[in-house]
């Protein structure tokens, strides 16, 4: 009965340290990013898994999704200048 308690105690303890946890960065996705390119010092992108593609204008402080209607996987990103950019998977 005590290991038995144990393992219940043990198991709640590892449910309220793991609520602790939460997806910081980059928002607000979670897919594995293959390429970034960045055409000054402040614009970038990204591109990787489920046709995710983000955008910064600060950095890589803040990124924003850009919808796309790709479900499949980019692999590269690459820009000829600051307006003209290819994502290729």
């Amino acid at each position: 009965m005590k290991k038995l308690a144990s393992l219940i105690f043990a198991l709640f303890l590892m449910n309220a340290t793991m609520a602790q946890w939460f997806w910081q960065n980059p928002l607000p996705q979670c897919n594995f990013l293959t390429s970034i390119k960045f055409t000054d010092a402040n614009t970038g992108y990204t591109v990787g898994d489920g046709g995710t593609i983000l955008k910064t204008t600060n950095g890589g402080t803040n990124w924003v999704a850009l919808l796309n209607g790709i479900s499949n996987g980019l692999k590269s990103v690459y820009f000829t200048n600051a307006n003209k950019g290819y994502a290729v998977g």
